[in-house]
């Protein structure tokens, strides 16, 4: 184990819980109790010692968790590698001693898979030059978007559905084009970075979005506006010497759902209309977001709903299923949700009830993770048809097409053909044969849904 005696155990506890009464000797050791900065539990279900081990007791309806020192609590809570722990607290890494508490071992495994592939994100933030720069221009760009210049920029998010509160709470800004109409740049070295990494800092025109989380600024992505051509990119990454971030990871908390989506728009969209249901988290790609940090978080979720976009390649394949796989994998209370549109911004767009989806989503999961599986749950309520679908949510082939089977999701709201059924509802299909249940989730879809409305 690495030497963490010097480290002061009150003053390092104290920035992540309230500590309350005076300490006690138990076991021959100096013990302090205070509020779980996990489950938020009673005033005195934490305790952390003079050696800095630390636990949540179970027996006061605690959360369990528990490490030997500091370094195994700030990659617990914080969901870093031992080494950036060790970084953040000035101790030289010897070599990593024990296992990430937040990451499972066959998630471990799998990780280790996809390091060797190189195929597995940096864990680091960009250097502090490089943040420096990025909120000085964050900063200026917000007050483009509300002044005369960002007009056109603010009427496209408002078009896109977003309310003006979830623009300001999301630090959403806009860089102009110069007056030649060109784009600006800038010099590498003025971003913390070295010419081998690029000659140029392009800072393209468009809506500025920043990735936030622990306090650093992961990412700054640009959704282009004007000069876009066929195959041309609808987002830019501005470049960085960090690793990838996980957008709006600062809202997850303990149990509770999160949405994986692509698009930032698409998260601003879930949590905007339904952030009280869930954390809508993007990745910026159906192939990103997948370093120890970020799946440190993902593991201490209820669920997590894998809701990428509904398009397909050239082959007729969604790039996001291919993706749900692997993160399933990663993650083994993950399933694929697909959005009722092609994306969650245009379900907002066309008026779909976004809680709805979740609440359905969330309702899948329970079916298919559940034990037993002798009967389907309830459907939600919220937004309840007068009637049953008679077509396939997806392509539109008429329920009474002859030589196709069609299956109704656990709520009877949506209908797909054998085509296009999704994974998640082959998962509880397959459970139900395993069980022989004396009927098809069809049949009984369609009797639950029929008494409903």
């Amino acid at each position: 184990m690495v030497d963490t005696s010097h480290i002061d155990p009150v003053a390092f506890y104290s920035r992540y819980v309230q500590i309350a009464g005076k300490p006690k000797r138990v076991n021959g050791e100096i013990q302090w109790n205070g509020s779980c900065p996990w489950c938020q539990g009673s005033t005195d279900r934490f305790m952390f010692s003079e050696t800095g081990r630390y636990s949540c007791a179970i027996r006061s309806s605690g959360c369990g968790r528990h490490g030997p020192d500091v370094i195994a609590f700030l990659r617990e809570y914080e969901g870093i590698s031992f080494k950036e722990a060790c970084s953040r607290l000035g101790i030289e890494s010897t070599g990593e001693k024990y296992a990430n508490p937040g990451i499972s071992e066959r998630s471990r495994k799998v990780i280790e898979r996809l390091k060797q592939k190189k195929k597995y994100g940096d864990t680091m933030p960009p250097s502090e030059d490089w943040q420096k720069q990025a909120r000085a221009r964050l900063e200026l760009c917000q007050k483009f978007l509300w002044g005369e210049v960002g007009k056109h920029a603010l009427q496209y998010l408002r078009e896109r559905g977003l309310s003006d509160q979830t623009i300001k709470d999301a630090q959403l800004g806009y860089i102009p084009l110069k007056k030649d109409g060109r784009w600006y740049c800038d010099p590498p070295e003025k971003w913390g970075l070295k010419s081998d990494q690029c000659q140029k800092v392009w800072l393209p025109e468009g809506i500025l979005i920043p990735w936030q989380g622990d306090g650093h600024i992961w990412r700054l992505n640009v959704r282009r506006l004007t000069g876009l051509r066929e195959g041309s990119p609808k987002y830019i990454q501005i470049p960085t010497n960090g690793g990838d971030g996980l957008y709006n990871v600062d809202q997850v908390a303990l149990d509770q759902p999160i949405v994986l989506v692509e698009s930032e728009l698409d998260a601003l969209s879930g949590q905007q209309e339904a952030g009280d249901l869930a954390v809508f988290l993007a990745t910026g790609g159906t192939s990103r977001g997948r370093n120890e940090r970020w799946l440190a978080r993902l593991s201490k979720a209820k669920c997590v709903l894998i809701a990428f976009d509904d398009d397909e390649d050239k082959h007729g394949v969604r790039p996001g299923d291919r993706a749900a796989k692997q993160l399933e994998q990663l993650i083994p209370h993950a399933i694929r949700w697909l959005p009722w549109s092609h994306d969650i911004n245009d379900m907002l767009k066309a008026g779909q009830s976004i809680r709805a989806w979740i609440k359905t989503g969330i309702q899948a999961y329970d079916l298919i993770s559940s034990p037993s599986l002798t009967k389907l749950s309830e459907p939600a309520q919220e937004d309840a048809t007068d009637e049953l679908p008679r077509n396939c949510c997806i392509c539109w082939e008429s329920l009474d097409a002859s030589g196709l089977d069609f299956n109704f999701s656990p709520d009877g709201k949506q209908l797909y053909c054998e085509r296009h059924t999704p994974q998640w509802l082959t998962q509880y299909l397959n459970k139900i044969r395993q069980l022989n249940a004396p009927s098809t989730i069809k049949e009984d879809a369609y009797e639950k849904g029929k008494a409903t409305a």
